[in-house]
């Protein structure tokens, strides 16, 4: 298996696309941005993601989808029809990959990753940690009280198919072919999402910041997941509120296939609207 210290340099061009227009996330459309002070609809993070993915991958090899982590955060907006470069290459001090997504245009950094394989000893949290629940019959809105109160939110089922893959992909600009039979991380971890509004209803925009993901074995096409998860905690910055999402994939046999901490802005700070 290649190691980040062998790894080699990888580099691909992407028009970036917003495959998110019709999200109940007024910040994915153009008049919903610009009312929080963006030039237009910011293309979401999970695509931001993809790109990095792609780079990554093609950097550490086919190895990323079975003992694959990384460290991602979402530096600047990037806008439907950008000319995006996703590149890798491993670090200076070869314990990992670094990815970033670069608008051409512009140079400025949309994205950046620090990515590794997982070694024998780095093992998934316990699943004890991420009991299933039942999804609310009837979402209740969000609040600071209810994200500091709640246990653990519903449960969804998944069952990742080529076809669903697919249509992610082709959704953000990419072959639909991209990774193979593998099932890309970047796909899964959309379901931070889903996750959140099956439930509890917000009706402010919200900012995906950053992603840590750690992947600890194959996730085959077609196999069936219950995805967990927890408000960890909440925080400011810089007039901006914060919550911290924990998430856990979980196979049928009771194992941890994939964790996921997603940090995201649930109240951004008052800006100046773009005319």
């Amino acid at each position: 298996m290649t190691s980040a210290a062998t790894a080699r340099p990888f580099e691909r061009k992407i028009v970036a696309r917003n495959n998110a227009v019709q999200s109940a996330n007024v910040i994915h459309a153009d008049e919903g941005a610009r009312a929080m002070g963006f030039q237009a609809a910011l293309v979401p993070g999970t695509a931001l993601y993809s790109y990095l993915e792609s780079a990554i991958r093609g950097s550490l090899g086919p190895g990323w989808a079975e003992r694959g982590a990384a460290e991602v955060r979402f530096t600047a907006p990037a806008h439907d029809g950008d000319q995006l470069t996703a590149a890798a290459a491993p670090s200076g001090d070869g314990t990992a990959v670094e990815a970033v997504v670069t608008r051409d245009e512009t140079g400025q950094v949309a994205a950046t990753a620090r990515a590794w394989l997982l070694g024998p000893g780095e093992e998934p949290p316990d699943v004890a940690g991420f009991p299933p629940a039942e999804l609310p019959a009837s979402p209740p809105p969000f609040s600071e009280a209810w994200a500091l109160d709640i246990g653990e939110l519903g449960s969804l089922s998944l069952a990742p198919t080529r076809a669903d893959i697919g249509e992610f992909l082709s959704g953000i600009g990419e072959p639909p072919d991209l990774f193979g039979d593998d099932v890309p991380s970047a796909f899964l971890s959309r379901n931070y999402a889903r996750l959140m509004s099956e439930n509890v209803v917000r009706s402010s925009p919200s900012i995906h910041t950053s992603s840590r993901i750690r992947r600890f074995r194959r996730v085959e096409l077609g196999e069936p997941l219950s995805v967990r998860g927890h408000i960890d905690r909440l925080f400011g910055r810089r007039g901006n509120r914060y919550y911290v999402l924990d998430m856990a994939y979980v196979g049928e046999g009771g194992d941890v296939v994939m964790a996921q901490r997603h940090t995201g802005i649930y109240r951004p700070r008052q800006r100046t609207p773009v005319a």
